[in-house]
């Protein structure tokens, strides 16, 4: 056991405080107090065999995913609207939203989400501690207009500018996101290799989900959504409705916007590249063609006199 300020008080006032207004959330189990007391070890049964057995390839392990109230993390946000009806947001500028939380633990398996109530994996599907949104909408109706979001970053999980959940009826107008970064401590050979509860890092602009209807004050979508520098090692359609939960599962990297474009500029470099080689090559054998004619041609007159006399 390593503990911390928070972790030591909570086990050493459990052994002096019985009312279970203070022990509801705070609860600890004989076993975990066995385990941080007297260590893992023969004469107390191993107790952390307990609270965490090994687990096969493919079972997982009830209770992780969640913070000590019970609550599915949702990652940093810098605004959430929650079941606001009729509502006019305007005129919003929400920029610098970072999330520096490391990577879930697999010790619990491969965990499709939280399960210990009734929390809905199309919304917290794997590990959801890592996500970075500048802005949340979810089960509300009204206008968003004039909404500018700026500089999203998740070091290990997905960023979204502006996320938009179940059950949302709302019109949008003039939405502009700028610089979304997702898994930006991650590398390529890494992300390629993580397994459920942690995702492959993707980022949107707008993700939209399912069971809402967006609509537009003026316009289209394609009029009303701008965004540039959204980068991940995914990427979500920003115009379609991204309602399909396996597309987040772990799998090989889809190759982001960036990622294509540097790849295209270092082949169109190494094409031009070769093509100035091949160039001078043929300056330099033209050079000498050049200069091997002018020496013979330098003989030929006392050729032709040789042959007259």
């Amino acid at each position: 056991y390593v503990g911390d300020v928070f972790t030591d008080i909570q086990f050493a006032a459990n052994k002096f405080m019985d009312s279970w207004y203070y022990r509801n959330s705070l609860y600890i189990d004989p076993v975990e107090e066995s385990f941080v007391f007297d260590g893992n070890r023969e004469q107390n049964g191993y107790p952390f065999m307990t609270i965490f057995p090994p687990l096969d390839p493919d079972q997982v392990m009830s209770g992780c995913g969640t913070d000590i109230q019970l609550h599915s993390p949702k990652g940093a946000i810098g605004l959430m609207v929650n079941g606001a009806q009729d509502s006019l947001f305007n005129n919003l500028y929400i920029h610098d939203v970072y999330n520096w939380a490391a990577l879930g633990l697999e010790v619990c398996g491969p965990y499709r989400g939280p399960h210990l109530s009734t929390e809905d994996s199309d919304i917290s599907y794997g590990y959801t501690g890592t996500r970075a949104h500048g802005m949340v909408i979810d089960f509300t109706s009204g206008d968003y207009k004039d909404i500018r979001i700026e500089n999203v970053e998740s070091w290990h999980g997905e960023a979204n500018g502006l996320t938009i959940y179940k059950e949302s009826h709302i019109n949008l107008q003039s939405i502009l996101v700028r610089n979304v970064n997702a898994g930006t401590k991650l590398d390529r050979k890494y992300v390629e290799r993580m397994t459920l509860p942690n995702l492959v890092p993707r980022a949107c602009a707008v993700d939209i989900h399912a069971e809402t209807s967006v609509h537009f004050v003026n316009g289209e979508m394609v009029e009303n959504v701008r965004f540039e520098s959204v980068d991940g090692f995914d990427m979500c359609d920003q115009y379609v409705l991204n309602n399909d939960v396996d597309s987040l599962q772990p799998a090989k990297q889809t190759q982001s916007g960036s990622h294509v474009y540097v790849q295209i500029g270092v082949a169109l470099f190494a094409m031009l590249f070769v093509l100035f080689v091949g160039l001078c090559m043929y300056c330099i054998l033209d050079q000498r063609k050049k200069a091997a004619r002018a020496e013979f041609s330098e003989f030929t007159p006392l050729l032709e006199t040789d042959l007259e006399t």
